[in-house]
């Protein structure tokens, strides 16, 4: 896992793929069986640019911003939550 964020009872989460490869970007739910403690896939996961990092929540636009890491590969962006 690389970032997390979380609004509305929903969690976002970014996992990283290497130099290489794409990073991903889940949407989850809180798992009504098990509270809080586990969370559940909500849609699949989104393909997303190398090196995802950080996911900070922007309410006004309903955004997930990330800024990846790699050095000459590095991109600020927003997917829509």
């Amino acid at each position: 896992m690389r970032g997390a964020t979380a609004t509305d009872g929903r969690w976002f989460l970014s996992t990283g793929g290497g130099t290489t490869g794409p990073g991903h970007f889940q949407d989850t739910l809180p798992d009504k069986a098990t509270g809080a403690e586990v969370l559940t896939v909500d849609g699949p996961a989104r393909d997303v640019v190398i090196g995802v990092e950080d996911l900070p929540y922007c309410p006004g636009n309903n955004e997930v911003w990330t800024v990846t890491e790699h050095p000459g590969k590095r991109v600020l962006y927003s997917v829509p939550r």
